[in-house]
């Protein structure tokens, strides 16, 4: 699960940016909205305020993801979800090594150690 936690943000961003094929904008947009009202110190911008969300939760992400595993993780996923399966259909290979490697990317510039909760820096 971590994994695809960690790829959340970038398929946020896609999605956010009007790439239909990772799923719909103003879908993604008003389900963020009730997350945000529930919890305003989230960014409104749903990658952003995502990836905060799974920082909260302690949810490392990804390494910055080598050259070898990007191919072979790719691969994978589009033997595995998509072609004609529902769950990848219309993403190709480049657009989900798009995704693992800004998954890689965003786990750099994340602030603060992983994990480090709401109710600890309350406590603190």
């Amino acid at each position: 699960m971590t994994a695809t936690a960690s790829v959340m943000g970038p398929i946020w961003a896609e999605i956010a940016k009007g790439n239909a094929a990772w799923g719909d904008q103003q879908r993604l947009l008003k389900l963020w909205s009730v997350v945000v009202d529930a919890d305003p110190s989230l960014d409104p911008n749903p990658a952003k305020g995502i990836n905060q969300l799974m920082w909260r939760w302690g949810i490392a992400g990804l390494d910055v993801i080598g050259e070898q595993a990007l191919m072979k993780t790719s691969e994978a996923a589009l033997r595995n979800w998509g072609g004609g399966l529902p769950m990848l259909r219309g993403i190709d290979a480049v657009q989900v090594q798009h995704v693992l490697s800004k998954a890689g990317l965003e786990q750099q510039i994340l602030p603060g150690p992983v994990g480090e909760l709401r109710a600890v820096r309350e406590r603190g």
